[in-house]
Order: structure tokens, then sequence, then C-alpha cells
């Protein structure tokens, strides 16, 4: 739904996706909306682990 488009890698795609999250959870589209999260997440977690010092700060949860 974001008419930008998405950053080719790293943190910054992931922050798009979560962004695209909120906007198809606006829409109605509960479905697309979870996939961008995970898609989100999946990102994050590639990124933190290849990065030692994010890895060590991590996430809360």
């Amino acid at each position: 739904m974001i008419t930008e488009r998405c950053p080719p890698n790293g943190l910054a795609r992931a922050a798009w996706f979560v962004r695209e999250a909120a906007e198809w959870e606006d829409a109605g589209n509960l479905d697309r909306a979870a996939h961008c999260r995970r898609v989100a997440a999946d990102i994050e977690q590639t990124e933190f682990s290849s990065r030692p010092l994010l890895a060590l700060m991590g996430k809360p949860g």
C-alpha cells in the first residue's frame, strides 16, 4: 500500500514492512498485515544475528 519503494535490505527494509503492515491493518486486511510483520521479524532476526553488538542488545521480549 505504501507508494514509496521498499529499501533493498537491512533494518530499513524491516521498518518499511512494519509501516506497510500498519497500513494493511488500517485497510482491514489482517492476513496481509500479519505477513508483513512476519517478514519484518525475519529480517530483523537476520540483521541482529549478523551484528554481534546488536544481538547482545537485542530486542525486549
